[in-house]
């Protein structure tokens, strides 16, 4: 669990995020959303001990004996993916700040929004850095670090740009090339901050699920984002700042079935497990209520755009369900509003564009 207690950090004597406290239980993937400026970046930073904060952040790790699994997501005390040993975690409840950057490393991984590379480096090259915290600079790439970068490229859609230089991609790729060296040693936390910000419609929603995946496997994802309809979606918790203080959280209604979950980074889901997500958030009850009618059918006696917006054809097959709790819907309204001005959320918003298949299914 991430746990964050009476956080306030800044630049110099400048404050930018004041008296910020929550916590993250593992198993969550947790949105950190607020207009621009309002602490986000700031707060990911203090929190991964990048910048001297006052307060508290722990990682508290139950130090559970595990066994080696480098090929699946990791887990509480998981073990080295060089050395393939069981062991105990020593670092069970420190505070984050008391760590040494290597210790910081070994456990956070932290993704910036802007990506400063600017050598020529090959995608392969570029993810395999991301193995620096267990070889140092002059440690060789064993055989099995390799094969999980190459693993986790192929589960970014990047594998084929392999041997392609870093620099010559778009935006877009390259973030998703560096998300892939930030996952590839599996650390138990993950720190993104916008890491879907130059991502298409598609890949917005891969990454989304893989986050989702990586975090119901017992680890700690939180992540940035400006878009709130795919969180509202995906995340299990949303933190909302402004002007850097904590306006409140929202705590969304659990996935009626597990998220689909392959074998680890390398893995893929199920076709049966998609094919049941796939029905939870796409499938309609009746074709008069399929939400493709109300773009292209003409009107008619059961095409009164206002029946379709107002009436979903049954409470458990309609997304919108999700916002009834644990917040409710006039809750998640009003802390939205907090943040963004006044908002409202549509009786149609259980039908936003989402690609099938992608993410949990909800009750």
């Amino acid at each position: 669990m991430l746990s964050v207690k009476n956080l306030t950090a800044g630049y110099g004597k400048k404050v930018i995020i004041n008296n910020i406290s929550f916590d993250v239980p593992k198993g969550q993937l947790c949105a950190i959303v607020g207009q621009n400026g309002s602490g986000k970046s700031t707060l990911l930073k203090a929190m991964c001990g990048l910048l001297k904060y006052e307060g508290s952040c722990k990682i508290i790790n139950d130090g559970a004996k595990v066994s080696a699994q480098t090929d699946d997501f990791g887990s509480a005390g998981k073990a080295s993916a060089t050395d393939g040993k069981t062991y105990l975690s020593d670092l069970n409840c420190k505070e984050i700040s008391a760590l040494s950057e290597l210790q910081r490393a070994k456990r956070i991984g932290y993704l910036s929004a802007i990506n400063e590379n600017s050598m020529p480096i090959t995608v392969m090259d570029m993810v395999l850095l991301g193995w620096y915290p267990e070889n140092g600079a002059f440690g060789r790439i064993s055989g099995n670090q390799y094969d999980m970068a190459r693993k986790v490229l192929e589960r970014v859609g990047m594998a084929e740009y392999i041997q392609q230089d870093f620099a010559h991609l778009s935006t877009g790729q390259q973030q998703l090339v560096m998300l892939a060296r930030t996952l590839v040693r599996e650390p138990e936390t993950l720190m993104l901050d916008e890491p879907d910000s130059a991502l298409d419609f598609q890949n917005k929603y891969e990454i989304m699920t893989l986050l989702g995946e990586y975090a119901h496997r017992g680890n700690t994802v939180l992540v940035c984002s400006h878009d709130i309809n795919l969180l509202l979606q995906m995340a299990d918790r949303i933190i909302l700042l402004k002007d850097g203080v904590k306006q409140g959280e929202l705590l969304l209604k659990p996935a009626a079935e597990k998220w689909s979950l392959g074998d680890g980074v390398s893995g893929s889901s199920s076709a049966e497990e998609c094919s049941k997500s796939a029905d939870k958030l796409s499938s309609p009850a009746d074709e008069h209520n399929n939400p493709a009618d109300r773009l292209s059918s003409p009107a008619g006696e059961h095409n009164n755009p206002a029946d379709k917006l107002s009436s979903p054809a049954d409470e458990h097959n309609n997304p919108a369900d999700r916002l009834s709790g644990p917040t409710d819907r006039e809750t998640i309204e009003k802390l939205l509003s907090k943040v963004y001005g006044d908002i409202e959320l549509s009786e149609a918003d259980g039908y936003f564009i989402r690609m099938k298949g992608k993410g949990p299914a909800r009750s």
